[in-house]
């Protein structure tokens, strides 16, 4: 009977024994298998399972492993597509920018950041009125956020350098209504909205004024004007004067037309600079003496030709001078100098008239544009010269400006290259 009750008590413990291994055994294959459901959820790589496991939790932890490697392919290629997405975003010239629907920016691209001269990463998640500022895009964004059709908005920026944006807001479907506004730089479209306004109206001004003077004349002729022949002879001079003004404007309208559209053809050449200068200086001294201005030329010397179109550099020198007879005063000076500029020929013209202020400097080669008239000797012309002159030498390749001339007045300066050899 002691026998029995030993081999019981043996088996017992046995069992006991056993039953507790397979509950540790169990207890460290669900610790194991926990952790790699966390890397799952995480996107980490699966560990590797170092315990034994029963075959049903086997099939379990292959399971779990299959789904971390798919999960984590699917994860890369999120990964990737957004890199994409922000690659191309960020090179877009439009900003971008995603409002959420509790009017919070969520995302802005590098143009939305230049044209606002915000950062993303301090605006992300603030009220977007504080990268936007702009009340009329509030409403817009209020509208796009209850499902209306997209909106239009255009506005100032506060900060420098100031443009004006064109703001198209697109409402965003979803569950938690957005918008994305598109950013547009519309600066330029108005400033040619303006030139082309004002180009009419000068372009009225400029015709109308000598038609109404050659109109007035020819009606004075017809009232009686004729039969004295003096006056007839000098109203008939006035209407040729006027008509020669007309024929000029005309012609710079031409010009200018040709030169902004592209259309002009330079015949480039190997083209003495020098020579150019002193051809146009002679032809315009008597109009310098008869003004009572000494025009004075300083040439470096040994300097090479340049590379031009040598009836085009006449007609840039002689608005030049043109310019400088204007705006010096009888007793002045104009002195025009030729020399080096790195691998340019550069040419100036200094004056000893009044000077242009900052603001006058920055506008001065625009078409129609005109200094103070009280300043001038001459207050003729169509305002169209400087002009002119930079489209001439920008389509050269050189460079046009006006700086402040030492001593008072203003030195007008243009570059062209050097001539160059063809290649053979």
């Amino acid at each position: 009977m002691g026998l029995i009750l030993g081999l019981v008590g043996g088996a017992a413990a046995f069992l006991a024994a056993y039953a507790l291994a397979d509950l540790v055994g169990q207890i460290r294959a669900a610790a194991v298998l926990r952790r790699a459901l966390q890397a799952v959820v995480a996107g980490e790589e699966v560990p590797a399972i170092d315990v034994p496991l029963p075959p049903h939790w086997r099939l379990l932890a292959s399971d779990l492993a299959d789904a971390g490697r798919a999960l984590g392919r699917e994860r890369a290629e999120a990964r990737d597509e957004i890199r994409r997405r922000d690659a191309v975003l960020d090179h877009l010239v439009d900003g971008v920018v995603l409002v959420t629907g509790r009017r919070r920016i969520a995302f802005m691209n590098r143009a939305a950041e230049a044209y606002l001269g915000v950062e993303l990463e301090r605006v992300r998640g603030r009220f977007h009125l504080e990268a936007l500022r702009n009340p009329a895009l509030d409403q817009a964004l209020a509208r796009a956020m209850e499902g209306s059709e997209a909106g239009r908005v255009e506005f100032e920026t506060l900060l420098p350098p100031e443009r004006y944006l064109e703001a198209q807001v697109v409402p965003v479907a979803g569950a938690d209504p957005a918008a994305l506004v598109i950013l547009r730089d519309v600066s330029e479209r108005r400033e040619l909205r303006r030139m082309r306004a004002d180009f009419v109206a000068n372009v009225s001004h400029e015709l109308g004024t000598p038609l109404a003077s050659v109109r007035g004349f020819a009606e004075t002729l017809l009232a009686g004007a004729l039969e004295d022949p003096g006056r007839a002879r000098r109203f008939v001079e006035l209407i040729l004067s006027e008509a020669e003004r007309l024929s000029k404007l005309v012609s710079d309208l031409l010009d200018l037309s040709q030169l902004e559209s592209g259309q002009l053809s330079l015949h480039l050449g190997e083209v003495q600079l020098e020579e150019v200068i002193r051809g146009v200086a002679r032809r315009m001294r008597p109009r310098f003496e008869e003004a009572g201005i000494a025009l004075e030329l300083r040439p470096d010397p040994g300097l090479p030709p340049a590379r031009a179109d040598e009836g085009r550099l006449e007609q840039v020198l002689y608005n030049l001078l043109d310019n400088a007879v204007k705006f010096t005063p009888r007793g002045g000076e104009v002195v025009v100098e030729l020399a080096a500029a790195g691998p340019d020929l550069e040419v100036r013209v200094r004056d000893t008239g009044p000077g242009l202020d900052e603001a006058e400097r920055k506008r001065v080669f625009e078409r129609f544009y005109r200094a103070d008239r009280g300043r001038a000797r001459d207050a003729g012309g169509s305002g169209l010269g400087l002009a002119i002159v930079r489209h001439i030498v920008e389509a050269h390749g050189g460079r046009v400006g006006v700086d402040p001339a030492p001593g008072g007045g203003a030195a007008f300066w243009f570059t062209v290259p050097r001539w160059s050899p063809p290649a053979i």
